[in-house]
């Protein structure tokens, strides 16, 4: 018969790992970021041309993920709808991917970069789109 003192030590079977593709992270950071107002969109950046032209696919075009024991970095491109502040948009992101990728995956984001590579100007709105006032 084993003592307390062995059953304290007994440790549990190792069941496994899990693992976290960064195409699941790019995936998770991608639709954080569409989700907030102020955004236009992703843009590849300069090294997601690059390795387009080498025929690396990607989880989401705009957002790269480097992932080292279980901390990641995030970087997102992004261009910004005209009007907006820009810091504003760039603090949401950071939070919003921020927290959608640590709840979701148990990740430690360590950093979460946005380039703003572009401002989209509001085209013209189409007689389809407006809304018409009613009288109260």
């Amino acid at each position: 018969m084993s003592d307390i003192k062995d059953i304290l030590n007994e440790k549990e079977p190792e069941t496994g790992i899990i693992k976290i593709s960064e195409d699941v992270v790019e995936v998770l950071a991608d639709k954080a970021v569409r989700e907030i107002d102020g955004v236009a969109g992703l843009t590849a950046g300069f090294l997601g041309n690059v390795a387009d032209v080498f025929g690396k696919k990607g989880g989401a075009k705009g957002v790269d993920v480097d992932i080292k024991e279980n901390k990641v970095t995030i970087t997102v491109h992004v261009v910004i709808k005209y009007g907006c502040r820009i810091p504003e948009i760039a603090w949401r992101i950071q939070e919003a991917v921020k927290n959608t990728v640590e709840s979701m995956t148990d990740l430690e984001v360590l950093k979460v970069n946005v380039f703003v590579d572009g401002v989209k100007f509001i085209e013209e709105i189409s007689p389809e789109e407006t809304v018409e006032e009613t009288e109260e």
